[in-house]
């Protein structure tokens, strides 16, 4: 399974819901349905258990239509059962893929847990700023140079000197 972004894990959900809300909740907003997320996680679980349990009994009821057929026995209701037991594993995987489709939708749209030692205040008065950052917002140099005119500054980076360089 490709992963498309960096998101929040589900193992935190599943041993510890309550503190992951809680520690959210820091950020502003309502994550209460982190909640549905865990439950929804608990029945794709269940679902892909099913499916293996499914898949087994598939294989060993194969198996017993092989050797049905080299004893020369009767295997119609072995194939049915396989039949229908086929029908149900895709069935049941359909269901797993949704709820997989509706868990990706929760986590993706839920943010990163605040880091245990970032001080909470209520807005951005009482959050005290320890450091600052400067980010170029943009670096843009011209593909081809401007056309020279005596008011526009002629700079080395879009202008070529007298030297060649």
């Amino acid at each position: 399974m490709k992963k498309e972004k960096n998101m929040l894990d589900i193992k935190l959900i599943r041993e510890n819901v309550e503190n992951v809300i809680q520690r959210l909740n820091t950020r502003g907003g309502d994550f209460s349905y982190l909640r549905e997320v865990k439950m929804l996680d608990e029945r794709k679980r269940n679902l892909l258990s099913e499916v293996e349990n499914l898949k087994n009994e598939k294989n060993r009821k194969s198996k017993l239509i092989g050797e049905y057929k080299r004893n020369k026995q009767d295997t119609t209701e072995l194939l049915n059962e396989v039949n229908l037991t086929g029908e149900n594993i895709v069935r049941l995987e359909k269901d797993i893929d949704s709820l997989d489709e509706k868990i990706k939708y929760y986590m993706l749209r839920t943010p990163n847990l605040v880091s245990l030692s970032t001080k909470v205040g209520k807005d951005e008065t009482e959050n005290r700023e320890i450091r600052k950052y400067f980010f170029l917002t943009s670096c843009f140099l011209p593909l081809f140079p401007a056309p020279q005119s005596s008011a526009m500054p002629q700079h080395p980076l879009y202008f070529p000197s007298e030297k060649g360089f």
